[in-house]
């Protein structure tokens, strides 16, 4: 498991035979991940979630970072909390691939589809018994809610294992479809939001495969693009798991650019260290509650700068 191109290579052969968790060997800076206002009209504030990577050296106040809009303005840092994630938790919601290739392709004797499940079980075992919550949807030819939010684990995980092989025209592989319309719920859950995709293989939709209308967006299609403008309007971050050589070619733009990453995988165990890290890396943001301008400005961009590091963010 890795962020795509940013690995440590594998050490020497007969010292560790598989290298199953990597860290980026990039310096990573400050990043902003998700920009929440559902309390813009109650507060008159944005809330703004922050990784600060390698930047994290100690206790920072509000005064230490420089908080901007895409005009120059500088909007008043009320508070910084280093615990909110931890101490209030994260929506998570898990997004699998159930397509037919998930069923076609093994690796050491076992179908994709069994890696996942039992990734997604250790996963929901591990955020059993904290504040964060679930949801699990899969997606082929349709898009299928088998766990609403806030699921108890056992119904969480019971679910995931009625998933079973699609017949020939449910098959297919709505990815954009899909990530645009599993957030139409999540985008009304507060807080920190983190809709995790894990897929084996690039977007291949019914309509555009066959010709034949889908049997409910029709002809309708959806880019990587409205994906993307989908995640800034709702405040949501997205993760992306590649799980085959053959990946999306967009994915991995729409992810990070949205304030989130993309891994790759092969096998449950790597999934499951991949499903832990993004969790361990959410827990570990701070929070910036800013006082929001008295202005809606037509470019909702911010920027936020510490230590001469910034990164920005659309919403």
């Amino acid at each position: 498991m890795k962020p795509t191109d940013k690995i440590l290579p594998a050490l020497a052969a007969g010292i560790i035979g598989t290298l199953a968790f990597a860290m980026p060997l990039f310096a990573e800076g400050i990043r902003v991940t998700q920009v929440d206002v559902n309390n813009l009209l109650l507060k008159g504030q944005v809330d703004l979630y922050v990784s600060l990577g390698d930047a994290d050296s100690g206790a920072y106040s509000p005064e230490s970072f420089a908080v901007t809009e895409a005009d120059g303005t500088r909007l008043e840092v009320r508070s910084v909390d280093r615990n909110a994630n931890r101490d209030e938790g994260i929506a998570f919601l898990l997004l699998l691939d159930n397509s037919g290739s998930m069923y076609d392709e093994t690796f050491q004797g076992t179908p994709r589809i069994g890696h996942a499940k039992l990734a997604l079980g250790d996963f929901v075992s591990r955020v059993s018994g904290s504040k964060d919550t679930m949801g699990v949807m899969a997606f082929n030819t349709m898009l299928a809610e088998l766990a609403p939010m806030g699921s108890d684990p056992g119904e969480i995980d019971r679910s995931i294992q009625t998933l079973s092989r699609p017949d020939t025209d449910m098959a297919y592989t709505e990815l954009y479809q899909s990530l645009d319309a599993s957030m139409l719920k999540f985008a009304r859950v507060p807080g920190r939001k983190a809709l995790i995709v894990l897929s084996d293989g690039e977007n291949f939709p019914f309509f555009s495969s066959t010709g034949r209308p889908h049997p409910v967006w029709g002809e309708e299609t959806v880019s990587p693009d409205d994906v993307l403008a989908r995640l800034w309007e709702s405040g949501i971050t997205l993760y992306g798991i590649n799980f085959a050589d053959k990946k999306d070619p967009d994915l991995a733009r729409v992810a990070t650019a949205s304030g989130g990453l993309i891994f790759d995988a092969r096998d449950a165990g790597e999934l499951e260290n991949v499903y832990a890290e993004i969790r361990e890396r959410i827990r570990n943001e701070i929070r910036l509650q800013v006082k929001a301008p008295p202005y809606a400005s037509s470019d909702r961009t911010v920027t936020v700068t510490l230590n001469g590091r910034s990164d920005s963010r659309n919403y």
